[in-house]
């Protein structure tokens, strides 16, 4: 093989190399687009079987996107949930899916749109974190660690960056 043989040879490979790379985030969605903030749950007594997280999803791209799952190490399953007034009780209702709006966010608290933990695998201790995945339509997976804050600490309005 001659040294232009090679030269080109090398040449061809790097071109079909960048070309996967830059098909790559189409493929797999835009993921920069999505900014996961303030992921934080509060700590659960010994016995306690469920629990609520809460975190923000900014949208700084120029499509919508959804919300589909979550998942977590630390318990058996997670609903998305959104809080709303029945008559004079408030009662908890899971969603299918969270919109996420162009420019916008999801922000998830204490009383509104949270996350729900179900079948705890072991309490929630103040000061760690565990680990969420979470699915988009658009974006794919995300994955974010939640801070576990003192019991009442993850109330509304509560700030984690």
């Amino acid at each position: 093989m001659s040294a232009v043989s090679a030269v080109r040879a090398v040449l061809l490979a790097m071109i079909a190399a960048l070309t996967t790379l830059a098909a790559l985030p189409a493929a797999a969605g835009a993921t920069a687009d999505l900014r996961v903030l303030a992921a934080h749950a509060p700590a659960t007594p010994a016995a306690a079987t469920t629990a609520a997280a809460y975190i923000t999803v900014h949208n700084v791209g120029a499509t919508s996107d959804q919300l589909l799952r979550v998942t977590t190490p630390v318990a058996a399953e997670v609903q998305l949930h959104r809080s709303q007034l029945d008559g004079a009780v408030v009662r908890m209702r899971p969603v299918a899916s969270l919109e996420v709006p162009i420019g916008g966010s999801i922000e998830m608290s204490a009383g509104g749109t949270h996350l729900m933990l179900i079948g705890l695998k072991r309490p929630l201790k103040a000061g760690e974190q565990f680990p969420l995945r979470l699915e988009f339509a658009r974006a794919g997976v995300l994955e974010a660690a939640v801070k576990v804050l003192p019991a009442g600490g993850a109330q509304r309005g509560a700030t984690q960056p």
